[in-house]
């Protein structure tokens, strides 16, 4: 199997990064090798009123992008500088799914999340006073990640919210 690191790996790293210096969210998740699915979600599937009521922040509507296998949904939080970041990565193998869990996990401290999906992990970095969360499930050959600042139960439920939603 080929892995390859792309521009989402690098960006995983700037994250930490970024929570360090307060600067808000940046993007992290892993490469897929798979075909991506015929089933692809949509950011329709994250309303910015669901964040607002979930996570409790208001924000604007979402800065999509799209990049080989993967859906980025970034929701800015005008009053906080920082963002929402919900990334649905079509194509998705367990393997994968381990492996950049694995190399997230040498840059923060990463646990595993029961009962959601086949498998889930969660990071939360907290520093200068600042917390950040990111939660990553694996449900058959599609992956959600959710990205906030703040604790992980709020990112969780909302993960919990959007799961139903996503068909494999």
């Amino acid at each position: 199997m080929k892995l390859v690191l792309g521009a989402r790996y690098w960006r995983g790293l700037l994250a930490v990064l970024a929570v360090a210096a307060c600067l808000g969210l940046a993007v992290a998740a892993p490469a897929t090798s798979a075909s991506p699915s015929t089933n692809k979600p949509t950011c329709n599937l994250v309303s910015p009123a669901l964040i607002k009521k979930v996570l409790g922040f208001s924000v604007q509507p979402p800065q999509v992008t799209v990049s080989g296998n993967e859906l980025t949904c970034r929701y800015e939080i005008p009053k906080l500088y920082q963002s929402v970041a919900v990334h649905f990565t079509s194509g998705m193998t367990r393997q994968s799914f381990e492996y950049f869990r694995d190399a997230y996990s040498k840059g923060t401290k990463t646990t595993t999340v029961k009962g959601l999906g086949q498998e889930a992990w969660a990071s939360v970095v907290s520093l200068y006073g600042a917390t950040a969360s990111t939660l990553a499930v694996l449900k058959g050959s599609e992956e959600l990640m959710v990205q906030s600042p703040g604790p992980l139960a709020p990112v969780e439920a909302l993960a919990r919210a959007v799961l139903p939603k996503i068909r494999t």
